[in-house]
């Protein structure tokens, strides 16, 4: 006969343990239905981050070559605006209750709100040729959404990306001052980002994704960059951060 008092114990320590590991540990959406209520909400989310991912693309394309402003502009615009539209659009939805996907993120109300706030102010920066408010509103709403899926205990691979580009995007003025003494320490960070993206890779639906081969592209550049600067290759260390950079924004497009 099973000891009571040991049973309950065990129950009690196994609640605990689901709690915790609740709080602590992403959701890996990859092992469960792709019908359920969560993965409903991160396709519709997808949707709304690719939209404002091609604008943020306009609005990049226009700060760095200042070519075909208007062309550029108008599509901006109107992909800001669908996105917008979507965003709103999931918010109605789920007007009386926290989407099932975002109930541990006890501050989901806020962050909504906060998103929407950006994307608009984003529209508005858009409408008016506001192009240095537009990018920074645009890198804002994307964060946004990271931090969001974080505090709801999700982790996607482009979440992992989006913080990997972070870290990385802090080295620009060292890797072109050759500043191989400050690169250095940084290293370790983004391996240890990249492992994190390709130990369960999952896209903006939360499936497992099936086609990793951008994923390992990478993932193998990252390990090519930190070599060149583990060797003090001068030469070397630029070429391949910006291919390491290249195939990063590659693999974010491709598993959004």
């Amino acid at each position: 006969m099973v000891d009571t008092k040991s049973s309950t114990l065990m129950t009690a320590v196994a609640v605990c343990l689901i709690i915790l590991l609740g709080v602590s540990a992403p959701v890996v959406f990859g092992a469960t239905s792709s019908h359920t209520p969560e993965h409903s909400d991160l396709s519709e989310i997808s949707q709304v981050r690719r939209s404002l991912r091609s604008a943020c693309a306009k609005i990049k394309t226009i700060d760095a070559e200042a070519k075909d402003e208007d062309g550029l502009l108008h599509k901006a615009e109107a992909k800001t605006a669908l996105a917008l539209n979507r965003w709103q659009r999931f918010l109605k939805d789920h007007a009386d209750a926290t989407p099932p996907v975002f109930a541990q993120n006890m501050a989901w109300k806020e962050a909504a709100q906060a998103v929407e706030g950006n994307m608009r102010q984003m529209l508005k920066a858009v409408e008016t040729k506001d192009v240095k408010t537009a990018f920074s509103s645009c890198g804002r709403t994307c964060r946004n959404f990271v931090e969001m899926n974080q505090k709801a205990g999700i982790e996607l691979t482009t979440d992992v990306l989006f913080r990997f580009r972070k870290a990385a995007k802090s080295l620009q003025q060292q890797v072109r001052d050759k500043n191989l003494a400050e690169i250095t320490p940084a290293v370790q960070t983004l391996l240890d980002l990249k492992k994190r993206a390709v130990s369960h890779p999952v896209d903006g639906t939360g499936a497992i994704i099936r086609d990793t081969e951008a994923l390992e592209r990478f993932s193998e550049s990252v390990d090519v960059f930190a070599d060149a600067v583990h060797k003090a290759d001068e030469n070397e260390v630029g070429q391949r951060y910006r291919q390491m950079m290249a195939l990063m924004e590659t693999a974010y497009d491709r598993y959004l």
